[in-house]
């Protein structure tokens, strides 16, 4: 998969030891086992590595690790700078 998703593992892996066999794009963050502290943890990591806002009211535990990082990558190109012109 791409990049996002490979980041996303070894965040999960490396800070919240979780088994890299339970991370796969259509797990659920329940599946992993997540508490409401970890998951916030988890957002704020993301949003500093990769320089988005990810909003937790948005994202219950029945979000996949797919849509997670749809939501983040989609975020990072609609903000992206209109560089089109220049």
């Amino acid at each position: 998969m791409n990049h996002h998703f490979a980041h996303l593992s070894s965040r999960l892996t490396e800070k919240f030891d979780i088994d890299p066999g339970l991370i796969r794009p259509e797990a659920t963050l329940a599946d992993l086992g997540l508490d409401s502290l970890a998951f916030v943890e988890l957002l704020m990591t993301l949003q500093d590595d990769w320089d988005v806002d990810l909003d937790e009211s948005e994202m219950p535990p029945q979000t996949t690790l797919a849509e997670l990082v749809a939501a983040a990558r989609t975020q990072s190109v609609t903000e992206a700078p209109d560089t089109a012109g220049t």
